[in-house]
């Protein structure tokens, strides 16, 4: 039996204390016209440079993305799921649980069956009512899976696919087109270390995958996002700068924290994929755009909204902003 539960109004439910200070790792999307995010992380203090690593914080709230009001609650805290929006509602999983839920257009958060394994800094897509998760950690370990899951099948339960190539790919991005995942970006801090530039398609029905050309000579995605925006254009944006990055989990610095936002040279460009003849065009630099771990809702009138994210290494923002 599915189990679900109708959200609250709004003003029977507080803000969680320190989701002022804005979070990374949530999930987000569309509930029916509205766009929402839930759960997510942070360091809620002033100076979040200065705390342990121990103080970051998880919540389980689900939140009007344009007004801050709470309009409900997931049944656990948690943070670096994957979001894959369909026509059913918001498919939201993984993370700090094995859990998933799907979130309705009229308001209801429905179980669905959870993962097999935990997936955390995956990343979400869906192709009709089949939702697909790819890469990140499972089980705590870097992954090159993919799993999916058939919203009109559900008691067959979560599918592994065939491997991606390569080295795992975690904090990737990932969108759908024309019946195809296409995913870019991801790192792996084992060895060799490397921070993804280039991506790779995957087509289900023949369980196959190829390569996919880099956005620009030596531009990663990792820790961006990417939304489909019709049949024939992928958005992307965020994410870290490669080599900055490549040198933090290669040697980390002492001082690596210490610096100002501008130091880490985040991506504040879009680009643009066009899965037809696999070319990239850019736009240009935006610093709202320049933050990492965001997640997204895709509006009615095809505004790409950026949700939460970090603007460096523990500072987020709760401020939203539009592609």
């Amino acid at each position: 039996m599915i189990k679900e539960m109708i959200l609250a109004a709004a003003a029977t439910l507080a803000a969680e204390p320190g989701i002022q200070y804005g979070v990374s790792g949530s999930f987000g999307g569309m509930m029916g016209d509205v766009p929402v995010y839930a759960g997510g992380c942070n360091f809620p203090f002033e100076d979040p440079i200065i705390v342990p690593a121990s103080d970051k914080t998880f919540y389980c709230g689900i939140y009007n993305a344009l007004t801050g009001e709470r309009i409900g609650s997931l049944p656990v805290k948690t943070a670096y799921g994957a979001s894959a929006q369909t026509d059913l509602g918001l498919v939201m999983a993984g993370g700090s649980t094995k859990d998933a839920w799907l979130l309705t257009p009229d308001g209801k958060l429905q179980e669905l069956p959870p993962l097999p394994q935990t997936v955390d800094n995956g990343y979400g897509a869906a192709i009709g009512h089949t939702v697909y998760i790819a890469g990140g950690n499972i089980d705590g370990k870097p992954s090159r899976g993919v799993i999916a899951l058939d919203l009109d099948n559900q008691r067959a339960g979560w599918k592994l696919l065939s491997l991606m190539p390569g080295l795992p790919r975690v904090q990737p991005v990932m969108a759908a087109a024309g019946g195809k995942l296409y995913i870019w970006g991801g790192f792996y801090a084992g060895e060799p270390k490397t921070v993804h530039t280039s991506g790779l398609c995957y087509d289900p029905e023949a369980d196959s995958w190829t390569e996919l050309p880099e956005p620009a000579p030596g531009v990663t995605l990792s820790g961006g996002v990417a939304v489909t925006a019709g049949e024939n254009r992928i958005v992307c944006t965020g994410g870290v700068n490669r080599q900055i990055f490549l040198d933090a989990i290669t040697d980390q610095a002492p001082d690596y924290l210490e610096h100002p936002i501008e130091w880490y040279k985040f991506n504040g460009k879009t680009y643009i994929f066009h899965p037809h003849d696999q070319t990239w065009s850019v736009m240009e630099y935006k610093p709202e755009h320049a933050r990492a771990g965001a997640a997204t809702a895709l509006l009615p009138d095809g505004t790409i909204l950026l949700l939460g994210g970090e603007l460096k290494p523990r500072v987020r923002t709760p401020q939203p902003a539009a592609l």
